[in-house]
């Protein structure tokens, strides 16, 4: 997962949950949040679902784009884009 519309790095951070088997690294300079371990499906939805979204910037509003692909150790889904709007 990765922020790549109006993040202004390294200050927007992405958080997640550790547990259920996953683990979770993000590199600030890049936007990138990496999850990782073995798990099951539903305890990979329970760990996306916590993901959240952090900034230093008072009152930064900007919506952001964040990118999706996920990996099952053979291959890799098609990128997904979604933007997020921040009130």
């Amino acid at each position: 997962m990765q922020i790549t519309g109006n993040d202004q790095a390294p200050l927007g951070v992405l958080l997640a949950s550790n547990g259920l088997g996953i683990t979770n690294s993000f590199t600030a300079s890049t936007g990138t949040l990496t999850l990782s371990g073995m798990s099951s499906l539903a305890n990979y939805q329970t760990i996306l679902r916590s993901v959240a979204f952090n900034t230093t910037i008072a009152a930064n509003t900007l919506s952001r784009t964040l990118r999706f692909t996920l990996n099952d150790g053979l291959e890799s889904s098609s990128l997904v884009t979604r933007i997020v709007v921040l009130t």
